[in-house]
């Protein structure tokens, strides 16, 4: 007759329990699963991406030309980069990167000499890309023990 004992260690009181099996589930919850979880776009991403629409459209919509046209398309394709990346919630961080885009943005009249609405446009829509690019948004999906990491 033999007794077997298990001792617990600090390390296995800290472990979460195994998650139940995640294909235990009818088909269609894990396929809606797959195409829509894990990327949200929040209002204020939204924004940021209409912005970087905006310029990269300013040579029509505010009739710049030269440099500071090209330094608009080319911050609103960044711009329009950086939130298609942060709309996948694990890398929803990557959001802050539109705030030195923005900062940018807002430098460039100064930078390439512009009339004062190409000015007040540029600084204007470079503030709120910086604020806007400072709210993470709503997280909808869980990622276990990586949630922490994901800011």
């Amino acid at each position: 007759n033999t007794t077997t004992t298990t001792t617990t260690t600090s390390s296995d009181a800290k472990r979460t329990p195994p998650l139940p099996d995640e294909f235990d589930r009818p088909a269609s919850a894990v396929l809606g699963e797959m195409l829509t979880g894990g990327v949200s776009l929040p209002w204020s991403l939204a924004c940021c991406a209409a912005i970087g629409l905006l310029l990269m459209f300013s040579r029509v919509t505010l009739g710049l030309e030269g440099s500071l046209a090209n330094a608009h398309h080319v911050i609103g394709a960044l711009v329009m980069t950086v939130v298609s990346i942060a709309a996948a919630e694990v890398a929803r961080v990557v959001r802050l990167t539109n705030i030195l885009l923005g900062i940018l943005l807002a430098a460039s009249p100064f930078v390439f000499g512009a009339d004062i609405t190409a000015t007040v446009a540029s600084v204007g829509l470079g503030a709120a890309l910086v604020g806007l690019s400072l709210p993470k948004g709503k997280i909808k999906s869980t990622y276990g023990n990586w949630d922490r990491y994901i800011k």
